[in-house]
């Protein structure tokens, strides 16, 4: 079984064209925000970059807060959203690293509007609806 198969919620994936930018905060430094590039989206989390001259180097099993997302209206509700860490590449040629953060505890309400967004972009998008 590949991770494709493991995966519980359809993920997409924005185009490079569309720059999602968000902000994160790191428990040991609320004071300071994080700026991250939003690249996918799930029911179940996110993935995104962040520039590896940031603040520090974020590991997996840590938590952080996802604070705010610009760029795109549609998704604007992602804010004040927990999330922990469940991957991350570095890749030693790369100036960011890549994160994959998984939303801890969301709320109904909170799975419900990024469900609807998901099936509006694969629907409109003309994005495969296998699981990804």
């Amino acid at each position: 079984m590949d991770l494709a198969d493991k995966r519980r919620y359809i993920r997409i994936f924005f185009p490079v064209d569309l720059t999602i930018r968000g902000t994160i905060t790191i428990p040991e430094n609320l004071d300071s925000k994080l700026d991250v590039r939003i690249m996918n989206l799930s029911e179940g989390g996110i993935g995104f970059t962040l520039n590896k001259n940031a603040y520090r180097k974020i590991y997996r099993g840590e938590n952080l807060t996802l604070n705010e997302v610009s760029g795109y209206e549609p998704i604007h509700f992602l804010n004040n959203i927990e999330l922990i860490i469940r991957w991350v590449l570095d890749e030693k040629d790369l100036e960011h690293y890549g994160l994959g953060g998984e939303f801890v505890d969301p709320n109904k309400e909170l799975i419900q509007k990024i469900g609807i967004f998901v099936d509006y972009w694969v629907n409109t998008r003309h994005v495969s609806k296998k699981n990804k």
